[in-house]
């Protein structure tokens, strides 16, 4: 089943905000089905990014979650790919630190998006957290 775009980003922006309430560290299960939910809706971003090359790939992510009010998306690639979300839905006048929340939901997401997309297994890494104080979410994703 495919979860038609307005209705994607919906549900995307209300995960997103719900995880950001909750307090994962007093509960493993809480944890893993925020992991899951980022991935299952990682799978449905997937769905409508229709390109596989990376530079299209890269391109039709960043609008999608500028377009979609998500926030700011920007992917470098060097040795490593680096993902910088800054300005997310879910972080906006936060900064109340230590919840990792919504990035363990987004780093699922982002895992899913790119293993679909580009047919390879993905480990994506969390450098830095806006919620943790950081001035942005940063991602780091390698292949294989």
């Amino acid at each position: 089943m495919t979860i038609p775009g307005r209705e994607l980003t919906g549900t995307i922006k209300f995960a997103m905000q719900a995880t950001k309430d909750l307090k994962l560290s007093d509960s493993v299960s809480h944890q893993s089905e925020v992991e899951k939910l980022g991935a299952e809706l990682g799978h449905e971003v997937s769905k409508i990014l229709t390109s596989k090359k990376n530079k299209d790939l890269f391109e039709a992510l960043t609008l999608f979650w500028k377009q979609n009010g998500l926030g700011d998306i920007a992917i470098t690639q060097a040795d490593t790919l680096l993902v910088r979300l800054s300005d997310c839905y879910d972080c906006k006048g936060s900064g109340d630190g230590g919840q990792p929340a919504p990035c363990a939901f987004k780093r699922s997401l982002l895992e899913s998006v790119f293993r679909d997309s580009l047919g390879a297994d993905t480990i994506i890494e969390e450098l830095e957290c806006c919620k943790s104080g950081g001035t942005a979410c940063l991602f780091r994703l390698r292949l294989s």
